[in-house]
């Protein structure tokens, strides 16, 4: 089976467009994390990655690990009952 990024990939590339500009748009603009993680994979394969954007990645990977769910309501209710049960997860924070 043909992985839909990578024809995706190909259909910018037919047309004449800058791939990695519009996959870092949206890569640092979706809300799904799979397609942004995934996205990002690539462009650092491919070194498209400067290094300010490295910083903003590896921030945004630190919110992310610390926010695990993407909806503010349910990681709301995650940390409120967290806290009031006296228990509050804590995640190692690589530098």
């Amino acid at each position: 089976m043909v992985d839909s990024f990578f024809v995706g990939f190909h259909v910018l590339r037919s047309i004449g467009e800058d791939v990695n500009q519009h996959l870092k748009y949206v890569a640092f603009n979706t809300s799904k994390r799979l397609v942004r993680w995934r996205l990002l994979k690539h462009l650092r394969h491919m070194g498209q990655i400067d290094r300010s954007e490295l910083a903003l990645i590896n921030e945004l990977d630190i919110l992310e690990r610390l926010y695990a769910n993407p909806c503010y309501t349910a990681e709301l209710n995650r940390m409120t009952t967290s806290l009031m049960n006296q228990y509050y997860p804590e995640f190692p924070v690589e530098e």
